[in-house]
């Protein structure tokens, strides 16, 4: 660029009006000096209050298996929109969620404006015995302790006039009646079974993994099954389509490439089905309608808790993350208590992402 230009460019520069007048920079110093001053008193009445709260329950924190640590007692006590707690495994997930239930109770909360979700049976048990003990509630069917399974169902209820399977188990009976070559199955959807039998003979021919396992205490069958079950799990979950699952696929990797290419027509054949069939036919059909519903009347789940405790939340899939979406949207005043751990992915199979655990502070923002 030439002096002269650079020069004629820096008097300009020179001339040009402020930004703002004088009174107008004044107003926004002061403006940021305000909000800065509510923003420390925020702050400190934030940790005035979770300090009385602790003292006014004391007795609360101290259970059976030992006093619950600082961080616990802290976390059960605040009480933002959403409360996102990162807990590392081992450091008492469920005992917290627990306790935040028996707060929340103790604060006034009814019955039925809490629910706690979390994704095993037994951990649902063990909440259910723990609260039913300590308020010495009649039944614990008053309490809204589910599994997400039966959290969901439960929500969706009346949509559906009955369910006549287990949806737990849709996948593996499924698979189960597919390789049996169930005359009910194969009369209806001949093409997609033809060629998953096609490529699971393939998949037998090359398969390490396979061969390995037979020699184990698993039959082939056996094997075969839970294989098959554990694709049309993370399938189903991610709302992956056959042709999607085929394009992905490499060819460097013939073991892999049959299973997959095997399992995408089984997922046909079972998409097919659920296209046939009146009502849900698994777990991600009951997600997928309860979204629906959240979608099409807001006000139908927005104001149906005051409170959501969910257990092992980095566990949660997409579908499982939108679902609970539908219970906190702009005009919702419902609270989310969601206690995880980034790092732990004991139910990977279910298609659990970790890195839901991280992102899903930008999902649910505090």
């Amino acid at each position: 660029m030439r002096r002269d230009t650079v020069s004629a460019q820096r008097a300009t520069t020179r001339n040009r009006p402020e930004v703002l007048p004088e009174d107008d920079e004044q107003w926004v110093r002061e403006t940021i000096a305000t909000y800065n001053a509510y923003t420390d008193v925020l702050v400190d009445y934030n940790e005035k209050f979770v300090a009385r709260e602790l003292e006014r329950f004391a007795d609360l924190f101290d259970t059976e298996d030992g006093s619950l640590n600082d961080a616990q007692q802290k976390a059960i006590v605040r009480n933002d929109r959403h409360n996102l707690v990162d807990a590392s495994a081992g450091t008492g997930k469920t005992l917290t969620l627990t306790h935040r239930f028996l707060y929340l109770h103790r604060k006034g909360v009814p019955l039925d404006d809490i629910v706690a979700v979390t994704y095993t049976n037994d951990a649902a048990e063990e909440m259910k015995d723990r609260i039913t003990n300590a308020l010495d509630v009649e039944s614990e069917d008053q309490l809204n302790v589910f599994t997400y399974h039966k959290f969901a169902i439960d929500v969706v209820g009346s949509a559906f006039n009955s369910v006549d399977f287990d949806l737990k188990n849709a996948h593996k009976s499924f698979v189960q009646r597919a390789m049996s070559n169930d005359p009910a199955l194969v009369n209806r959807y001949e093409d997609a079974l033809s060629k998953f039998h096609e490529h699971h003979r393939r998949f037998k021919m090359v398969g390490t993994e396979y061969i390995d396992a037979c020699r184990g205490e698993k039959t082939r069958r056996e094997f075969c099954i839970e294989k098959y079950k554990k694709f049309l799990d993370n399938a189903r979950n991610f709302s992956l389509s056959p042709g999607e699952i085929r394009s992905r696929l490499i060819d460097d990797d013939p073991e892999q490439h049959a299973f997959c290419t095997a399992g995408s027509w089984l997922l046909q054949a079972f998409l097919d089905h659920a296209d046939n069939t009146d009502g849900p036919v698994d777990f991600a059909d009951i997600l997928h309608s309860a979204i629906e519903m959240g979608r099409a009347d807001p006000d139908r789940f927005e104001s149906m808790f005051e409170h959501i405790l969910l257990d092992e939340f980095q566990d949660a899939d997409a579908m499982v993350i939108e679902f609970i979406q539908q219970f906190l949207g702009e005009m919702s005043d419902t609270r989310l208590f969601a206690v995880g751990d980034d790092w732990q992915s004991i139910y990977g199979f279910r298609g659990s992402d970790p890195t839901f655990s991280s992102t899903s502070r930008n999902d649910f923002p505090v």
